[in-house]
């Protein structure tokens, strides 16, 4: 098989993979009332055991730097940081988002975490913004606008709650993708998301008490449980960081944004939930101020493909894209992938989705 095609093909699938997430989510929390505290929690083991498993199983035992990862105590500390205000965060808020409104808006208010990179990165590297960043950000100011209050400023037409919580989403999914930096470059991205899921499951378990928690199984439920955690949660992941290694992360941070187009269309099927024109084009706009991004990305991939340092990477905070390889290679990112680059590389972990979503 043809590996640009191998790679375009997976990498959509794997977006795929995070919108039916999404709605399996959705559907959990709604159908079955099941908690997101004890959802999140259960995901999270289920998934960071899965993935040592496949990591265990491919490398054929542990490798070098997972050893080092073991036996180095001080960067634990860092994982906890980020396992807490990242993972946890990212997913717990997420599923709260979906709970007060569907998936298809939680997955599009998430994704303004790109716009806040972007930001971020301005502020922090005491710059001016490109054209194209302005025009994103102001892209995205009026779609969430619109997405919120269908153009009558003075009303929301969403839930409170809803707007709250996908905006916090959108928060956390930046702090997912900012704070592992120096874990990454120095571990890889699939044993920092491993270790991470497995620690902030096993947090979030002993908070919430989850083993106390009465749950209705049924048929259904393990369906849409495999649907979260082995599509959208390993699956995705694994086949997200194999496309990125084909096609390179610019392209595939691109194509990941068809997560929100899959996650509004499986709701919409799976879940009956109907969606106005106003809230398709407030979505549209949100994903249009993505994609103005992720395309200045690729036109500045393209004339200069050639590795080289980019802004997030020269910033002590900021996060290149955790895609590198287990055996320790450069971030797939690092060669000019930007803000929402290292964002859609990052999320892939937490759908991780839009992470591991």
């Amino acid at each position: 098989m043809n590996k640009q095609f191998r790679g375009y093909a997976i990498t959509t699938f794997a977006a795929i993979c995070w919108g039916f997430s999404g709605v399996c989510g959705e559907l959990l929390v709604k159908r079955y009332a099941v908690d997101p505290e004890w959802l999140t929690s259960v995901r999270m083991i289920l998934a960071g055991g899965l993935l040592i498993a496949f990591i265990l199983g491919r490398d054929k035992g542990l490798s070098a730097k997972h050893r080092q990862l073991l036996r180095t105590r001080a960067d634990w500390v860092s994982m906890l940081v980020y396992t807490v205000f990242g993972l946890i965060a990212n997913l717990y808020t997420y599923l709260i988002a979906v709970k007060s409104s569907n998936a298809g808006t939680a997955t599009v208010l998430q994704y303004l975490g790109p716009i806040l990179i972007v930001i971020w990165v301005c502020i922090r590297s005491k710059r001016r913004p490109h054209l194209t960043e302005v025009f994103a950000v102001l892209l995205a100011l009026v779609g969430t606008a619109v997405l919120a209050t269908h153009g009558n400023i003075g009303e929301l037409v969403i839930t409170p709650a809803a707007l709250y919580w996908g905006l916090a989403c959108a928060l956390a999914l930046a702090l997912y993708t900012l704070i592992p930096t120096k874990l990454i470059r120095k571990y890889s991205s699939d044993l920092v998301v491993c270790y991470g899921m497995l620690l902030g499951g096993t947090l979030m378990s002993l908070a919430t008490m989850v083993w106390q928690v009465n749950v209705q199984t049924s048929a259904g439920f393990y369906l849409y449980m495999v649907g979260m955690v082995v599509l959208g949660t390993v699956v995705a992941f694994v086949l997200f960081l194999q496309g990125v290694q084909d096609i390179g992360a610019v392209n595939a941070s691109l194509i990941a944004c068809l997560e929100p187009v899959a996650a509004s269309l499986f709701s919409f099927a799976l879940a009956g939930t109907y969606f106005s024109g106003e809230d398709i084009a407030g979505m549209a706009l949100i994903m249009c101020a993505v994609l103005a991004v992720g395309f200045q990305d690729f036109m500045a991939a393209r004339h200069n493909p050639h590795p080289r340092t980019n802004e997030l990477s020269a910033q002590p905070a900021a996060a290149e894209s955790p895609t590198a390889g287990s055996d320790g290679a450069e971030p797939a990112a690092s060669d000019g992938a930007s803000p929402a680059d290292t964002v859609g590389a990052a999320s892939s972990a937490a759908k991780t989705p839009a992470a591991v979503k």
